[in-house]
């Protein structure tokens, strides 16, 4: 499983701070929108979703929906081909009115009528897995992606948590399970549904590279051994996913290669704050790095690939071969 040890191995250890900023095409796996306003409890009819059967009236697909879809006031739905659930801090989607009681109901519906045996294919059940992880995790601490804790929990809130945690274990798959898990990554690129390299005349063309988690490939996977390049992106989750932060200078692997290697040795990479001591610089924290740092070419790629993780039935955190997005 080339994934799993590339999330291990193989990284280029980067040990100064570095921002990267690069033009570079964008493909999303499963496409995102930003959140909009949306009505607090809105009074029209459930929301319907196709995402795990083709009956919007099968179980798994009414709990998605009711736990994912919002809809705006002006009665468009948003949030059923969604990563992460459209949910923020103090919002009362799921837990007040009406729509509260209905996601009460499908939860107990799904354990009553042992709902996990429905779909016995083992990458719905990974994926629902993730899905109502996601919703649970909001629930146990939705400032965690603010930087704070806050433990209080309503009633409310841990009505919900304790259904969404026996269903998210009935749903585990076993160690072998994990394991057989398709790569995704693999079939779209055999199926060359996109183009293999960017194309400078179509920037906005999306593309994706046959050889990005190629160990000795163009692509170096940057990081150190188990520490994440991207722990922004790991926290806004919660851990239920792994990013994979990959550069890609024009002229190949070596030279890629050899820019680390000189940004890695670049002396003093960040100065001093501000002698006019800037107090809206500094309350944001952010590095002052030196502008003599070795800059990167142009035509440099990055590339932030996310990959599944799943929950097997030992309780045990898996990696997969599921890339969830790449940009």
């Amino acid at each position: 499983m080339q994934r799993q040890k590339l999330s291990r191995t193989g990284r280029f250890r980067l040990g100064v701070p570095v921002v990267l900023v690069a033009t570079a095409a964008v493909l999303v796996l499963q496409f995102t929108r930003e959140p909009r306003p949306l009505a607090a409890d809105p009074p029209s009819p459930p929301a319907e979703s196709r995402i795990y059967d083709p009956d919007p009236a099968h179980l798994w697909n009414r709990l998605h929906a009711a736990l994912f879809i919002r809809t705006a006031k002006d009665g468009k739905a948003y949030g059923d081909d969604e990563l992460d659930p459209l949910l923020w801090l103090k919002s009362k989607f799921l837990l007040a009115g009406e729509h509260h009681k209905r996601v009460v109901s499908l939860l107990d519906e799904f354990i009553a009528k042992d709902g996990q045996k429905l779909i016995k294919d083992p990458l719905r059940r990974a994926i629902f897995q993730r899905d109502l992880w996601s919703i649970f995790d909001w629930l146990a601490n939705p400032t965690v992606v603010y930087g704070y804790r806050h433990d209080d929990s309503s009633p409310d809130s841990r009505a919900l948590q304790i259904r969404l945690a026996k269903i998210i274990r009935r749903l585990s798959l076993t160690s072998d399970e994990v394991q057989q898990l398709p790569d995704n990554y693999a079939a779209v690129v055999q199926g060359k549904a996109f183009a293999a390299a960017h194309n400078p005349d179509k920037p906005e063309q999306a593309f994706l590279p046959p050889d990005l988690f190629d160990p000795e490939g163009p692509w170096v996977l940057l990081g150190e051994h188990m520490r994440p390049a991207a722990p922004v992106h790991e926290r806004f989750v919660q851990g239920r996913s792994a990013f994979f932060v990959f550069l890609n200078l024009s002229a190949g692997r070596k030279a890629t290669l050899e820019y680390l290697n000189n940004l890695g040795a670049f002396p003093n990479a960040l100065m001093p704050q501000p002698a006019d001591r800037n107090f809206a610089f500094m309350a944001k924290r952010l590095p002052l790095l030196n502008p003599d740092l070795p800059q990167f070419p142009v035509g440099t790629q990055v590339a932030l690939a996310r990959e599944l993780l799943t929950i097997d039935d030992k309780g045990k955190l898996r990696p997969t071969r599921i890339i969830e997005s790449l940009q």
